[in-house]
């Protein structure tokens, strides 16, 4: 199967800090592929180079077999590469069916109200569709931001820690919206949070990044059992706590 994106040798520097470094890898369509590591491991300089905010200064990409040229993240979004932010970038005064519409609109999505209204029913929030988002549980709000992502119909979804801060409940609701998404649509997802046990049931794959660098990425069990993630990102984790 050939991959939907290739990340080849990608490196970015902060003057003489290496953010990400050399780092190569493919995500197939379809595909789950968990990104997982701790603060200041290279993720979110990572996702910015995938979405179009920031440019490689060695490496390229390809999406779909073709190299991706250099353009902002609405352009990606566009040529179907979309995303959601760990701020979740919600117009809190606006209803949920009003948050997605007006970024269906700024992207120009054609017949945007019917548009909008089928994402509504595939995400369930159907019965939220009029309440102002303030309103909503951290859960549900983080699944009108998938809806905000999703009204280009996406062939990839970047989702950057939709998890964090949700209780148990909430955690299974927006794996369940994941999962019918992979089910339901056919697009692949990177998911990144630090909730590893709930991204490990949704990823087929994981990749763990340290300093920067790729140590592994393979099937997730394998990696959740590998010597690396236990010493350097289960073992850092409860050092810190402790």
């Amino acid at each position: 199967m050939a991959a939907l994106l290739k990340v080849a040798d990608v490196s970015v520097w902060f003057g003489g800090l290496a953010a990400v470094q050399n780092l190569s890898f493919e995500l197939f369509p379809n595909e789950c592929l968990g990104l997982i590591g701790s603060n200041g491991a290279g993720k979110s300089t990572l996702v910015d180079v995938i979405c179009g905010a920031r440019s490689p200064n060695k490496g390229f990409l390809e999406f779909d077999g073709l190299p991706l040229p250099e353009e902002g993240p609405r352009g990606r979004a566009i040529r179907g590469i979309s995303r959601t932010f760990q701020g979740l970038r919600l117009f809190y005064d606006l209803t949920v069916r009003e948050n997605i519409l007006v970024r269906a609109e700024a992207l120009g999505a054609t017949d945007s109200k019917r548009l909008v209204s089928g994402i509504l029913e595939r995400l369930n929030l159907e019965d939220a569709s009029n309440r102002f988002v303030r309103d909503l549980p951290l859960s549900r709000q983080k699944i009108v931001a998938l809806g905000q992502a999703i009204v280009t119909s996406p062939r990839l979804t970047v989702l950057d820690e939709p998890l964090a801060s949700l209780d148990a409940s909430g955690v299974a609701r927006v794996q369940d919206i994941i999962r019918r998404q992979l089910d339901e649509t056919g697009h692949s997802i990177i998911l990144i949070d630090h909730n590893v046990t709930a991204v490990a049931a949704v990823a087929t794959r994981l990749l763990f990044m340290h300093a920067g660098k790729l140590i592994l990425c393979g099937p997730t069990r394998e990696v959740l059992q590998s010597k690396e993630v236990a010493e350097l990102y289960f073992g850092k984790m409860t050092a810190t706590a402790s």
